[in-house]
């Protein structure tokens, strides 16, 4: 099952790290939109209004209050580069 669901809300924060590559939102606590893509074989968050992508890693993990958008029906799991 994949995580996030479309449409779906999180009024506390969620760790970027646990949603599916694919998966599109609105950071409620950020006014942006972003999504949770694959970089170099790493999950990454690519912000929109920027246009930059920032890698995922142990340590420099996000925990944001998020709408999701969009969600991808893949399997998910975490990709970790340390």
């Amino acid at each position: 099952m994949a995580n996030g669901y479309e449409g779906q809300s999180y009024g506390t924060p969620t760790d970027l790290l646990s949603l599916d590559v694919g998966t599109a939102f609105y950071v409620v606590n950020g006014a942006w939109y972003g999504e949770i893509v694959e970089k170099d074989g790493c999950k990454a968050v690519y912000v929109q209004v920027t246009k930059k992508t920032h890698p995922i890693t142990e340590g420099n993990r996000y925990s944001l209050v998020l709408q999701v958008e969009q969600a991808d029906a893949g399997e998910g799991g975490e990709i970790l580069c340390l």
